[in-house]
């Protein structure tokens, strides 16, 4: 059976969300929660606890916070001294691959130079001037072209050495790799520490705002009201601040979701060959609607397949450049999309080789020897319902080898 649409299009947004904040901000409204928890659970103990116990609290959790802030302060020196050292071994690496591109061309350029004119000395033989006084070299002609064939060998020699070098260049020295290596480690270790920091402070305001209590409890009466009204602002405060946060969360969750649908579109349309002109989100129930080039269609199970795949593939397309691709897996609804679609399919995935360089597509019918070229690997698997073991049979994909006899 299809998936529907709109729970692909859910799914994938979130995940596509994901890459772009919405995890910390699930983190941070999961502390929040926790933060705002703390207060109530030890406000029963608070009464029975002094003051001084309230303040050793409220002085470890400022400990913990000056630790966090050290911690973080030497984490980003750190990082930004071996930014550094990266920008100067990137620099040095530059500088010399572009000294090696260079000579190469210097080299390259008096190599034809020579061979011209060595060239011009051969095809007029005895008779040929001489390259400095212009004379008629006459019984120096083998003397001058011996010397000229030499100078250019040698220029020749000198060149390939400077290639090799060159291309030894093109790749980033081993040091500047592990330089970066640790760069991005120690970015993602500030990261982290800094996330640590803010939880600190958080616990360091609730230890706050406990103190706060204890101290105003063993005062007047009217103390108590004064608390409460405290406690009142602390909890409109918290709840704004979620409220805010869910906002965000919801903003980043249908940006996803457009972006995924902008690709979708496109390749929607190239697959159904203009059939189908793409994909609609509809907030009132949740769904994803099909439009034609009538209106809005009611799919059936091809059309539904087809939307489904296109979804799949706009959500990986969909992902930063940065990020992972990982693997795209294209299952049971490409069987169920009509012989053509799945052509064209095969077609848009193939181009897709850069982009996304590892795609698995599941299928049990013949499209595979309808165009083999589009596939690096087949892999033959055992019919289902099978007693005995049975291994699975790799088969080769792609062109066939031609000999082309004259």
């Amino acid at each position: 059976m299809v998936e529907e649409p709109g729970e692909v299009l859910r799914s994938s947004a979130v995940t596509l969300a994901r890459t772009g904040g919405v995890v910390r901000i699930d983190r941070a409204m999961a502390s929040l929660a926790r933060v705002d928890r703390e207060p109530q659970e030890q406000r029963g103990s608070g009464d029975r606890s002094s003051t001084d116990g309230a303040e050793e609290v409220l002085e470890a959790a400022r400990e913990e916070l000056q630790h966090a802030e050290q911690d973080l302060r030497e984490l980003r020196a750190e990082h930004a001294e071996l930014a550094g050292e990266v920008e100067a071994a990137s620099m040095e690496w530059l500088r010399e691959r572009q000294d090696a591109e260079t000579h190469l061309q210097a080299y390259r350029d008096r190599a034809r130079e020579l061979k011209a004119r060595l060239t011009q000395l051969e095809n007029a033989g005895r008779d040929a001037p001489c390259p400095t006084c212009r004379r008629v070299l006459g019984t120096h002609y083998d003397t001058v072209a011996t010397e000229l064939r030499e100078e250019w060998e040698s220029v020749v020699q000198d060149g390939r050495w400077w290639k090799r070098r060159r291309e030894q260049l093109d790749l980033k020295p081993q040091t500047l790799r592990e330089i970066e290596s640790r760069s991005l480690q120690l970015q993602a270790a500030t990261e982290r520490s800094a996330e640590r920091v803010e939880r600190a402070r958080l616990r360091r305001r609730a230890r706050e705002r406990s103190v706060g209590r204890v101290e105003a409890s063993k005062g007047s009466p009217s103390s108590t009201e004064s608390s409460g009204g405290s406690e009142a602002a602390d909890g409109d405060a918290a709840t704004a601040l979620v409220e805010a946060m869910e906002r965000l969360r919801t903003e980043l969750v249908g940006g996803s979701r457009e972006r995924i649908l902008a690709f979708a579109n496109r390749l929607l349309l190239r697959m159904s060959a203009g059939r189908l002109l793409g994909l609609g989100w509809n907030d009132a129930d949740g769904t994803v609607v099909l439009e034609g080039a009538e209106g809005r269609l009611d799919p059936g199970l091809a059309d539904r397949a087809a939307a489904v795949v296109a979804l799949r593939i706009g959500a990986a397309v969909a992902l930063p450049e940065a990020a992972e691709p990982g693997i795209l897996l294209v299952g049971d609804p490409f069987d169920d999309m009509d012989e053509e679609t799945r052509l064209r399919t095969l077609g848009i995935l193939a181009g897709l080789g850069r982009r996304i360089p590892r795609i698995l597509l599941v299928t049990t019918g013949g499209i595979v020897d309808l165009s083999p070229e589009v596939f690096d690997a087949v892999v033959d698997l055992p019919a289902p319902g099978r007693s005995a073991p049975t291994e699975a049979r790799a088969a080769t994909g792609g062109l066939g080898t031609f000999r082309i006899v004259p």
